[in-house]
């Protein structure tokens, strides 16, 4: 296998390439190719909590919190833990609160200098002890300082919603590989979003606009939204993992009609949190709805920077998210037992979650 320096080397090269004319291409929450706006922080927290259940869910079944605990009662060392493209820390603050023991560390890099400020500033400002802020580390990173510092650091990499956007998914994930220990477990989690086809009903052209113009934006930058399906084909082509596993969900919303979680809601180390009663079904809707709403608004700069669509599109799609809400206060309609009966996808399509371990050398 190619030195960890060389890997991280050959990404960035690739990246540059890939997106010759979109500059700054990186590791992590992406450079120009990322679709979305990344200083749309709310948008970032409303991802999470939409996504934070099941994400923990994840955590359970890929066997990190077992052997966390497991390493702990052992070793009585660190279970250290690797985020990439951690953005503002809304998830990493989660793991920390509510899914891993207290004896984890968690070390969370972004290649956005804004973004890691930010989670800082979370760390500091909501009520964390002086112990959990020791127990997080964020960092700016770029490929080059974790080449540097972090080859075989860590007994679990964590990456979620990151590889879609990469022009060299398959480099990426190799170098995340080198950052484990052996018989370290990597977990990889992103969307699979098919054809042309936007799954909402009834139709809205908000939700149809936003699913064509992301996939149209997405190609153009170097991504791929169908990469969800592919990270276990990629993760056995390293050659240095095994144990591939996988878990799939359809992240679907609804109102005037009851979906069941996607989630098992398993039992997490800190769970006096995590197990607050607000998952129903018309509290997910809520979520969706305004997540949907905060995905248009952070995607309109790069649709018009890279102009995919016309302003009488985007004028059409905003207000068709307008007149619905409108329609909606008219109505009155805020019963779950009475309202009108609406059901949507988003992201449109399957959400994968991949695990794996290294290879003990």
């Amino acid at each position: 296998m190619a030195p960890f320096t060389g890997l991280l080397a050959r990404f960035m090269v690739a990246s540059l390439s890939a997106s010759a004319s979109n500059n700054d291409a990186t590791i992590g929450s992406g450079g120009d190719q990322y679709i979305h706006a990344k200083e749309n922080v709310e948008r970032q927290g409303l991802l999470h909590q939409c996504f934070r259940q099941s994400s923990s869910d994840a955590f359970s079944m890929s066997g990190i919190l077992e052997a966390s605990q497991h390493h702990h009662n052992n070793d009585k060392e660190t279970f250290r833990v690797l985020e990439i493209g951690c953005g503002a820390g809304h998830t990493t603050l989660d793991l920390l609160l509510d899914v891993l023991p207290d004896h984890c560390h968690i070390t969370a890099v972004d290649a956005d200098p804004k973004l890691i400020a930010s989670a800082q500033t979370r760390l500091s400002s909501q009520g964390f002890s002086e112990l959990q802020q020791k127990r997080v580390t964020f960092q700016h990173q770029t490929g080059e300082s974790l080449a540097e510092s972090m080859a075989g650091q860590f007994d679990s990499v964590w990456v979620r919603f990151v590889v879609v956007h990469l022009p060299d998914p398959l480099a990426f994930l190799e170098a995340a590989a080198e950052c484990l220990k052996p018989g370290g477990t990597i977990l990889v989690e992103d969307i699979y979003v098919p054809g042309a086809t936007s799954l909402c009903h009834p139709p809205l052209y908000a939700h149809t606009f936003f699913h064509e113009m992301h996939t149209k934006a997405s190609r153009k930058l170097g991504g791929d939204l169908t990469r969800g399906a592919k990270i276990g084909d990629y993760l056995q082509s390293l050659g240095s993992l095994q144990n591939i596993q996988c878990n799939t969900f359809a992240p679907i919303f609804g109102r005037g009609v009851t979906v069941r979680p996607w989630t098992s809601h398993s039992q997490s180390a800190n769970s006096s949190r995590s197990q607050e009663n607000t998952d129903t079904s018309t509290n997910r809707f809520n979520l969706g709805w305004s997540l949907l709403e905060q995905s248009l608004a952070s995607l309109m700069p790069k649709l018009r920077e890279l102009e995919v669509c016309t302003e009488e599109e985007v004028s059409r799609a905003e207000e068709s998210l307008a007149s619905w809400k409108r329609e909606q206060k008219a109505k009155g309609d805020d019963d779950e037992r009475t309202c009108s009966y609406q059901m949507f996808a988003l992201p449109d399509g399957t959400v994968f979650q991949w695990w794996a371990t290294r290879m003990e050398t």
